[in-house]
């Protein structure tokens, strides 16, 4: 279809087509009002006049008058400029240039296994470098393109609507108005009162697990992981058993730490998140290396030596922490991925945000550490927080905080640092600042896929419904 631009000689813009097959030839024309598409009305004739080069340096005139259809119900032609034009005389235009518009193929979302925790380091605080990595946060999106192209479409189909970033920002809201459920609650029916909850954390916590060995590794009862075939294969470690974890050992003092804290750990994170054990998987294999042993294991994996343990799933790979000159942050550390391994078992297959993933590892070890009364003065708490989680930020941006999607290569330790710091912070705020019963609402509907303008409106409805309030709690402004 050849479409040519037309002007009247009142100024009327009126659009010629033609139809072209493809050996060159043209076929029907029709002629429309560029304005509404309409063709002339029953008192009018259109008549044009288009002068044509030929072959042989021949000129011929073409006179063409359109009914009230629109299409051409007279074609005269005479060779030469000497034709006299009709009486109503529309100047021929140029070319419309036409578009077509090639629609996207439909998107296949590959099927992806996502995993729960991503490798803690160790963080050196002596960096002068401040800096991050702005490709570790999502990018705002760009609609230019998109509005471009539906400004195409609709004006090729006549009836453009001017849609604009306003536009998008309400559609963004709309939609923010439909809730994504999570497949399947790891939570109780019966919520306990939260008084009850601390009384059992406080309660529980306290008692140590003893170490005594067991005979085999229990692989044939809970089968392991892929870290775990491997890994039971490279030396002759020594089991034992607690209530919720499978411990594999070589010496026997890194085992008792670890048979100290871990059942803590599980203890705080089922009490303040309502969890119920029956939900997820029985128990978990844990892997503790001596010092010179994890040092290897990381080397010949390709790791950073400052690596202190990690989670993968359902299983917990951990440095030895007895050797260390600072305890703390040892116990610190197995907390820290202990809760990574079991929000593993509860959620199989959800990706909390990063945010939250570490945040809420970073608040349930100082909880546990607390409970297990490794902060023993209200004296000394603040200080030993301070060097533990780090410091936040005292003027937070939260909204760049939720839209972080990695760690970032070129992200300095000190912001590195204070992302952990603003990410427990945050965390803190939703257990200690807003009901404790809204926590897990709250995390559930963020790891649907909810935005956490929805999550936040819908665990705690109008006390915070949405990252405003939720700022003013977090800062104190």
């Amino acid at each position: 279809m050849l479409e040519t631009k037309l002007k009247r000689d009142d100024g009327v813009e009126l659009i010629l087509s033609e139809e072209v097959a493809a050996d060159g030839k043209v076929g029907k024309g029709k002629l429309r009002r560029a304005d509404n598409g309409v063709g002339p009305k029953a008192s009018e004739i259109w008549a044009i006049q288009r002068t044509l080069h030929l072959a042989g340096a021949i000129m011929v005139v073409v006179n063409e008058k359109y009914s009230e259809a629109g299409f051409y119900s007279q074609e005269e032609m005479s060779r030469g400029p000497e034709a006299k034009p009709p009486a109503a005389t529309i100047a021929a235009g140029t070319p419309m240039e036409t578009h077509t518009v090639k629609l996207p193929p439909p998107m296949t979302v590959k099927p992806e296994t996502f995993t729960i925790a991503e490798p803690v380091r160790t963080l050196s605080r002596g960096s002068t470098t401040d800096s991050e990595d702005p490709t570790a946060f999502a990018p705002k999106p760009d609609i230019s393109p998109m509005l471009r192209e539906l400004e195409q479409i609709e004006s090729e189909a006549r009836n453009f609507a001017g849609a604009t970033d306003a536009d998008y920002q309400r559609a963004q809201a709309t939609a923010a108005a439909y809730l994504i459920p999570l497949s399947i609650s790891p939570q109780k029916a019966v919520s306990a009162p939260a008084w009850l909850r601390e009384k059992i954390i406080s309660q529980t916590t306290l008692h140590e697990a003893p170490l005594l060995p067991i005979l085999d590794d229990r692989s044939k009862v809970v089968p392991f992981g892929p870290h775990g075939v491997e890994l039971i294969k490279r030396s002759p470690w020594k089991h034992a058993e607690t209530e919720h974890f499978i411990v594999h050992y070589l010496g026997e003092a890194e085992a008792r730490l670890t048979m100290q804290y871990i059942e803590g750990v599980h203890t705080v994170l089922t009490q303040l998140m309502n969890l119920d054990p029956q939900r997820g998987p029985a128990k978990s294999h844990v892997f503790v290396f001596p010092e010179n042993e994890w040092q290897r294991y990381l080397k010949t994996q390709g790791h950073s030596p400052q690596l202190a343990g990690f989670a993968y799933k359902t299983e917990l790979l951990l440095g030895a922490a007895t050797n260390r000159a600072d305890r703390t942050e040892s116990i610190k550390v197995l907390c820290h991925e202990t809760t990574h391994a079991l929000v593993a078992r509860f959620y199989p297959g959800c990706k909390p945000p990063l945010w939250m993933n570490e945040g809420l590892a970073e608040y349930i070890a100082l909880r546990t550490m607390r409970a297990k009364g490794v902060f023993p003065t209200a004296k000394t708490r603040e200080d030993a927080q301070t060097r533990l989680l780090g410091k936040p930020d005292p003027e937070m941006d939260i909204e760049r905080l939720f839209t972080r999607l990695r760690y970032g290569s070129e992200t300095s330790p000190d912001r590195l640092a204070a992302f952990y710091a603003n990410s427990q912070k945050c965390v803190q705020v939703l257990f200690e600042k807003l009901p404790v019963e809204g926590f897990s609402k709250f995390f559930n509907t963020l790891c649907a896929g909810n935005q956490p303008d929805v999550a936040l409106a819908t665990a705690f409805g109008k006390q915070c419904d949405g990252v405003a309030i939720f700022k003013r709690l977090v800062t104190g402004s």
